[in-house]
């Protein structure tokens, strides 16, 4: 049914798609994605980027992130999510799994350009990953990995970032990509000098400096100034080496200022001056900002007013700039909004002879929606007679055992009688008689239920043993009262503590989670369902425990 209801909504693309002047955009969204996600080839992708004009609300979605990644790459302020979140929105409701990926990582990305670096940014990121790994895009995959491994090692998550690392050069080796292995292993090396394991950090930093020679030169620089950043407090030396290569392959602010910050520790001021002048030279605004404020901050501990005032009107200047560039950005966003407006319009009339065709096909969509709606409404209260024919007969069992018990005790008692009466001198012999005829009855009882509860310790035993295995178990789902009950004689039903409203189904999933610590694979094939459910079922019953608890 799934599968006829995407059909449709194909049909319906497809012919959106072939009477629109969309091609065209979208085959440049295409390209550009191509340049800038997956090859980092910067310049080319903007030259196109910047003269697309977006039709539909697809392409809007599609620009959204293509422009954040850019924006992002050439280091610009960020801080509306508006448009990002437009892309979400979009890519939830047609079930792109790929673009929505990439619109959760850069989300994150603004949240760690406004220094919101943990909850918030890794939230975005889990969520890019869950999406990420249902698709084969590795690059994806290993930028997800790199940005937690940065976030968490920010926010002094050192074991985190550790895992995160590992798992971001995995997916390096996967791509078979230099600069990423390079990047990846100098990720390592901090994660492990942040744990101060030192040997490994060393292992990991020559191991990376081994990949360098096969980096294009135009990354370099800015791999070199990562290196230095890494040393910068505990090797000042090492550090100003790599700030310096990194200058050897191009004019970088970030290394003229970092060379600036080292000279100032060690009290090189000549030289520090003539870094941060060229810094100054080649900077964008906001590291401008950074660099006067760094300037003012030095000379107002040296008492050099002169050197203050300049740095403290310079930042003044630089926040006009920064300020009237935003102006500036905010007037070409309402332009532009204003083209994709008047674009929109001409969109809609032509788009305005398919609505016949496209009101029909929806009907027969909204037909078979209820049609599988219906379907599976008989399905779910199928289960739940299921279920409760199963705690039905699960209850039996228990209330067999206590039985069982009851009887034991009933005939003891009544064999004690007969001996306290034979020993007397009154003829007692009928009472005797009344109670033998008793004891037979109650162990024939009891023999009954001991026979019915061998058979289900029986059938129990045979569904756990396959759940050891990892046999599929879905033959014999009459059974799982059976197993359930046989777990309960055997081990006790502690592992159920906590836990209210469990079906039995939540159970058999218990044992094989909690008590036998099957793996997410080993759990979908005892119960022959994917490891997606099998994640979503434990979220469930856990959310049981939750809800119980509080």
């Amino acid at each position: 049914m799934n599968r006829r209801l995407f059909a449709i909504f194909t049909v319906i693309m497809s012919l959106l798609v072939a009477c629109s002047p969309k091609n065209d955009v979208f085959r440049q969204l295409v390209a550009v994605d191509s340049l800038l996600l997956g090859h980092n080839q910067e310049d080319s992708a903007l030259s196109i980027l910047k003269n697309i004009r977006p039709q539909t609300r697809e392409d809007s979605a599609y620009y959204f992130i293509l422009e954040t990644a850019a924006d992002y790459n050439e280091y610009k302020e960020i801080s509306s999510f508006d448009k990002i979140n437009f892309s979400i929105k979009c890519y939830t409701e047609n079930s792109d799994v790929r673009k929505l990926a990439y619109a959760y990582y850069y989300k994150s990305l603004i949240y760690y350009l406004n220094n919101r670096l943990y909850d918030d940014m890794f939230v975005s990121l889990k969520e890019s990953e869950r999406l990420a790994e249902s698709t084969t895009d590795y690059r994806l995959l290993n930028r997800i990995y790199s940005a937690m491994t940065v976030a968490s090692g920010n926010s002094r998550q050192t074991e985190v970032a550790l895992q995160c690392a590992h798992k971001e050069f995995r997916y390096a080796k996967l791509l078979n990509d230099n600069y990423c292995m390079a990047y990846s292993l100098l990720n390592l090396a901090t994660a492990y000098a942040d744990l101060n394991k030192n040997d490994s950090a060393d292992y990991y930093i020559l191991q990376s400096l081994s990949l360098i020679k096969y980096v294009e030169d135009g990354v370099k620089t800015n791999f070199y100034n990562y290196l230095g950043e890494v040393f910068i407090k505990s090797n000042p030396l090492a550090a100003e080496k790599y700030f310096i290569d990194a200058l050897r392959y191009g004019k970088l602010s970030a290394a003229y200022f970092n060379l600036t910050k080292l000279y100032y520790g060690q009290n090189k001021y000549d030289k520090a001056d003539i870094y941060q002048d060229s810094a100054l030279m080649y900077a964008w605004p906001e590291l401008k900002y950074d660099i006067f404020s760094y300037m003012a901050e030095n000379s107002y501990e040296s008492q050099n007013l002169e050197k203050y005032k300049v740095a403290t009107d310079s930042i003044i200047k630089t926040q006009k700039e920064i300020f009237d560039m935003r102006e500036k950005n905010k007037i070409l966003e309402l332009q532009r909004k204003f083209d994709y407006e008047k674009q929109q319009a001409a969109y809609d009339r032509k788009s305005l002879i398919l609505c016949l065709i496209i009101s029909v096909l929806l009907a027969i969509n909204v037909l078979i929606f209820l049609i599988h709606k219906q379907h599976v409404h008989k399905i779910r209260e199928k289960e739940f007679e299921m279920e409760s024919h199963d705690m039905e007969v699960f209850n039996k069992m228990m209330t067999m055992t206590l039985n069982v018990e009851k009887y034991k005790a009933q005939i003891a008692e009544l064999q004690a009688e007969n001996k306290k009466l034979a020993s007397q001198k009154t003829n007692r012999s009928q009472t005797i008689a009344d109670n033998d005829s008793k004891i037979v009855v109650l162990q024939e009882k009891m023999d009954l239920l001991d026979k019915q509860k061998f058979e289900y310790l029986e059938n129990g035993k045979q569904v756990y043993q396959q759940i050891i295995q990892n046999q599929p178990i879905t033959l014999v789902d009459d059974k799982w009262a059976d197993c359930v009950y046989y777990f309960a004689m055997q081990e006790g039903e502690n592992i159920f503590d906590g836990y209210n409203r469990l079906t039995i189904n939540d159970k058999i999933f218990i044992i094989a989670d909690a008590f036998l610590k099957k793996s997410d694979d080993e759990i979908a094939n005892i119960l022959a369902i994917s490891p997606v459910t099998v994640r979503s079922r434990r979220s469930k019953i856990r959310k049981k425990k939750a809800n119980d608890e509080a």
